[in-house]
């Protein structure tokens, strides 16, 4: 995937000032922070951590992935707005039901994009093949009765 798409961030902190819709789960939490165009309210210790977030920046049409695992972050941005430029990939949108910590506020789904990048493949005697990309966080898809 093109460098301009896809990033890897190494530290939270070039995310926590920004206003995002999606959630973060500390360690120490039995249920998700959930955001609606807020900022993350979390300072970065050893203790709690975020375990897991899906997050989406409307202003500037990111989505960021962090994950947490063996003592590292993992934490990846997708930036929408490049893939409009970028001649060879194309994207389609998914959506799963929400987990029950998710289900209890009021979210029956998460929305993501999946990128597709078009590709020679040598094991396909070098013809174009569509190959999976990151997939992004983008919304989320509210209970009818949800205020």
């Amino acid at each position: 995937m093109a460098n301009t798409v896809c990033k890897k961030i190494d530290t939270l902190a070039p995310i926590l000032s920004k206003a995002y819709t999606g959630y973060y789960w500390l360690s120490d939490a039995d249920h998700p922070v959930i955001l609606e165009n807020r900022t993350i309210q979390y300072q970065p210790v050893l203790n709690p951590f975020i375990i897991e977030g899906r997050l989406f920046c409307d202003q500037e049409n990111t989505s960021i992935s962090i994950r947490h695992i063996d003592g590292q972050y993992l934490i990846y941005q997708i930036f929408w707005d490049q893939v409009a430029s970028e001649n060879e990939i194309s994207e389609d949108q998914l959506s799963y039901l929400a987990a029950s910590g998710l289900a209890a506020a009021g979210i029956k789904r998460l929305k993501f994009r999946r990128l597709w990048q078009d590709q020679k493949e040598k094991n396909c005697e070098d013809m174009r093949v569509l190959l999976p990309g990151p997939v992004g966080f983008i919304g989320f898809e509210m209970e009818e009765n949800h205020d």
